[in-house]
């Protein structure tokens, strides 16, 4: 997966890295198991000692995150598990979708 040449969001960017968490985010709206890859992402995290990293079921987790924002994305990895989606640009809180 590589993110196009030139994109940065100057605003709120971590860098490159951020660059590709953003598109991977934008494949997993779309993606057919993405409910799946939630799941297995709250399952890694109840089973591992390590914290949940990278893009999973379309929310992005960082390797230096805070407990309390790492919580919430918790939260809205149970919403897509449970087969809710999220809504809003930033998912960093816990809102599921109104139909």
């Amino acid at each position: 997966f590589q993110a196009e040449d030139g994109i940065r969001d100057v605003e709120r960017s971590r860098g490159l890295g951020d660059v590709y968490k953003r598109q991977a985010q934008k494949i997993c709206v779309t993606c057919p198991i993405q409910k799946d890859c939630a799941a297995d992402a709250l399952d890694f995290n109840q089973n591992s000692s390590y914290k949940v990293v990278g893009v999973w079921g379309g929310v992005a987790f960082y390797e230096d995150e805070p407990k309390a924002p790492y919580r919430r994305k918790l939260v809205n990895l149970e919403i897509v598990a449970t087969g809710g989606k999220l809504s809003g640009r930033r998912l960093g809180r816990p809102r599921a979708a109104v139909a």
